[in-house]
Order: structure tokens, then sequence, then C-alpha cells
């Protein structure tokens, strides 16, 4: 007896952990990025992501199952919405994009829908791991949560959150920056790892000292009397045309013909 429950604790941690390398390898697809060797630490921490995605549903769910298939489905849909970001713009998914959704949907029908290999093996990849969920009939769970170790789960997320948040966590992992081109940039560190990172711009902390009367004490210094007066512009002065040309984040000028 002791055996056959060693062994479906087993087969328990193989079924929970395998899935993992699939979602690593079809978020790298949906990003366009056949380059999976990124470095142990960088690969480690994209893993580490996926494993807190696990354990905050398995926390939920309590099964194992239904915790892969979760899971998978919201790095698939994530993923998708990458993919198509990505195909659109030529740059990969931040996290401030999703407040620009409505805006998003309403141009998204200008757009040519490029069906590739990057998106379709993802998709069946997906499916293949649905298939193998579905042919095992066993119960093969890790442990069986109570309310102290569904605590003790949340308690390591919400470290790992603090932790990545409000320490140089990133640079451990050696992840890079790059503004300016942030698609290498996703292909250097792996699509969860930099999409993870680039959340930490979404909230930025004033400068020491900031206030608007502060603003305006250094404005004054800089002001003379000669900027605050509004220019006359005669009407008799024949002033040039200027276009200007606002290129929106989700725009494609390349449809204007």
């Amino acid at each position: 007896m002791k055996r056959i429950e060693f062994k479906k604790k087993f087969i328990g941690i193989i079924l929970f952990i395998f899935p993992f390398i699939i979602s690593y390898v079809m978020m790298e697809l949906l990003d366009r990025n056949t380059h999976f060797l990124l470095g142990f630490k960088r690969i480690l921490f994209n893993f580490i992501v996926i494993i807190v995605l696990n354990l905050f549903i398995y926390s939920i769910t309590n099964k194992i199952k239904p915790t892969l298939i979760i899971s998978n489905s919201i790095l698939l849909i994530l993923g998708i919405i990458n993919y198509f970001v990505l195909s659109f713009r030529g740059t990969p998914l931040v996290p401030w994009d999703f407040l620009s959704f409505g805006t998003a949907a309403t141009i998204a029908g200008n757009y040519t829908f490029n069906i590739t290999y990057y998106l379709i093996l993802p998709i069946f990849l997906f499916v293949l791991l649905i298939f193998i969920l579905a042919k095992i009939h066993h119960k093969f769970e890790l442990i069986k949560l109570n309310i102290a170790s569904r605590s003790a789960i949340l308690v390591f997320i919400f470290i790992f959150i603090v932790a990545f948040y409000r320490t140089d966590l990133i640079n451990f992992f050696g992840l890079e920056t790059n503004l300016w081109e942030p698609t290498n940039e996703y292909h250097s560190n792996g699509f969860l790892a930099s999409f993870l990172k680039q959340s930490k711009n979404l909230v930025n902390p004033p400068p020491n000292n900031y206030s608007v009367d502060q603003v305006k004490k250094i404005a004054n210094e800089f002001m003379s009397e000669e900027t605050n007066t509004v220019a006359t512009v005669s009407m008799d002065k024949k002033s040039p045309n200027i276009i200007v040309v606002q290129n929106e984040s989700f725009a494609d000028l390349s449809i204007l013909r």
C-alpha cells in the first residue's frame, strides 16, 4: 500500500511539473521567440512565475487537473493577445495595454489576421495537454490542502510579490532592460519575466519633495515678464500650414494608401 501511495504521489508530482514546460514553450512561441535557452536564472524566473500562478489556483481548487487547465488557459489567452499585438504593432504586449483595450477593439477590424505556426503550435500543445489530462482518470494529488497549507501558499505568494516589487530581485535573475527595443528584451528574458517586470512601471512614485506648488515655484524662477505675456500674431502675416501626424499605440499607417 505504501509503495502504491508513493507511486501516486510521484506521478502526481510529474503531472504537476511537466505541463510547466508546455506553458513556458507555449508563451515563448506566441512571443515569436524560438530561442528557449535564455540562461539558467532567466528560465528559472519564468518557471517561478508559472509555479506561483499554479500554486495560487491550486490553493483554490485543491485539484491538479483543474489547476493545470485553468492556468494554461489563462496563459494561452495572454499569449494569443500578445501574438496579435506583436503582429499589429511590432512590439510585445505590456501591462498598460489593457488600459487601452477598448481602443484596440474598435480598430481591430482594420487589420489582417495572419495565422502562422507561432500561433498554431501553441494551440496544438494546449489541446494535447488537455487531451492527456482527460485520459488520466486517477486522482493524483500532491497534498490535500487544509486552511494552514493554503495560508502558507498565500503567504509565499505574498512574499514573492513584495520581494519582486520592493527589492532588486530582477537584478539577481539577470533580467535585461531594453526600452528602445522591447522585443529584444522579451526574447532575452522570456515573455512572462519581461511582462511582469514591465508591470513595475505601472506606478511611478513622485520624486522627493514633489508638489504642484514646488513645480510652480521652480517654473517661476525661469519665467520672465516676456514669457508671461501672450504674443499677438498679426492676422495679415502669412503663416505656414503645419500638419501633425500622431501615431497612436495601436495605429498602423501601412493601411493608409
